[in-house]
C-alpha cells in the first residue's frame, strides 16, 4: 500500500530533484513516522517504497509542491549532484498521474496548519518540517492534495 511523504529541501536542490527526477536523504537526515529508530540510511530503504507519493517541503520559502512517485527501490549512490551535500541514499520520482493540475502553495497558514494532524504547536509550526521526510498518514495527504490542486 502507497505511503505519503512531506520532503524538506532548499529551493535549489529541489529544482535539481524534480530536473533529475531523483530524491535523496543523507545517512544522518532524520525521517520522522515510522516508529523505527536507527540511520536514516536503513529506515529509507525499508520504507520508502515503489507507489509512495511524495510532497516537498521547499524551506525559507515555505512551500508545498506536488503530487510526485517513487518509481525506483531505493538505493545508494555517492555521486555529487547536489551544491550542498551528497545525500547518497536515493529513490527515482517522476510526477505523479493527476486529474487536477497541481500548484506550489504556502503552507504557513493557521487555517490550513490546524488541518494536518503532525502539526500539533502550531506557533512552532516550522519545526514539523525540519526533517529529512515525514511520514504522513492518509488524511494528510487528502489535505495536502486538496490544498495543491484547488483554484488559486
Amino acid at each position: 500500500m502507497a505511503q505519503c511523504w512531506i520532503c524538506s529541501t532548499h529551493p535549489l536542490n529541489l529544482v535539481i530533484v524534480l530536473r533529475d527526477g531523483v530524491w535523496g536523504v543523507e545517512d544522518d537526515g532524520r525521517i520522522i513516522g515510522t516508529h523505527e529508530g536507527g540511520p536514516a540510511r536503513e529506515i529509507f530503504s525499508q520504507h520508502v517504497n515503489i507507489g509512495d507519493r511524495l510532497f516537498f517541503y521547499t524551506k525559507g520559502e515555505h512551500l508545498i509542491h506536488g503530487l510526485y512517485e517513487v518509481v525506483s527501490k531505493a538505493y545508494r549512490d555517492t555521486t555529487i549532484k547536489w551544491p550542498d551535500r551528497t545525500y547518497p541514499n536515493r529513490v527515482k520520482i517522476r510526477k505523479a498521474d493527476f486529474e487536477k493540475p497541481a500548484r506550489s502553495v504556502q503552507i504557513n497558514s493557521p487555517s490550513l496548519l490546524k488541518q494536518l494532524s503532525f502539526v500539533k504547536n502550531q506557533s512552532q509550526w516550522g519545526t514539523y518540517f525540519q526533517c529529512s521526510m515525514r511520514l504522513v498518514t492518509k488524511e494528510d495527504c487528502r489535505v495536502l492534495l486538496q490544498l495543491i490542486s484547488s483554484p488559486t
